[in-house]
């Protein structure tokens, strides 16, 4: 089966390198006395082909290209704004799982040589200039409060203590 195959694609290959020889027409006419081609020109070939322009021609063109640049703007933003949507649609749908990581820190044992660093005394003078700082008197009415003193259960109030009976010294 495969000598069939390997033969067959092999006649399919020159069967296509030959064809575009078979498409040609061999109408060359050659001059008998000296044994060469004639030149034939462009509008007379009979085979229907025909010189394509060369370059010398494209340099002469004179095109005037027209680009309205808000328009193209607008397309740009439009297109940026879609891709940034997709991109924040692709994020919220993302799910990344992260394997738990174990460490046992307590059996770590780092055993390192420390250096001391010792850092020399420092004499600095630095001037503070003096801050003044003058604030307005200030004049604060309070008004009249009536404040319900708790009572414990058995009835009795509760002592409260003044500023001046509080124990500061701890």
């Amino acid at each position: 089966m495969n000598r069939i195959k390997i033969s067959l694609s092999a006649g399919l290959v020159v069967a296509m390198l030959a064809s575009p020889a078979f498409g040609q027409h061999a109408t060359s006419k050659t001059n008998a006395s000296t044994g060469k081609q004639k030149s034939t020109e462009e509008s007379t070939r009979p085979d229907g082909l025909r010189k394509i322009a060369s370059g010398s021609g494209a340099r002469d063109m004179d095109i005037d290209i027209d680009i309205d640049e808000d328009e193209l703007e607008a397309n740009i933003e439009s297109a940026v704004e879609q891709a940034m949507e997709s991109v924040e649609s692709a994020l919220h749908s993302l799910e990344i799982h992260i394997p738990e990581i174990n460490l046992n820190l307590h059996a770590m044992h780092i055993d390192m040589d420390v250096e001391d660093i010792h850092i020399p005394d420092m004499d600095m003078d630095m001037d503070v200039p003096d801050v003044d700082v003058d604030m307005a008197d200030m004049d604060i009415d309070m008004p009249d409060m009536d404040i319900d003193i708790p009572q414990r259960p058995d009835g009795r109030p509760v002592t409260l203590l003044q500023s001046a009976d509080i124990d500061r010294s701890h």
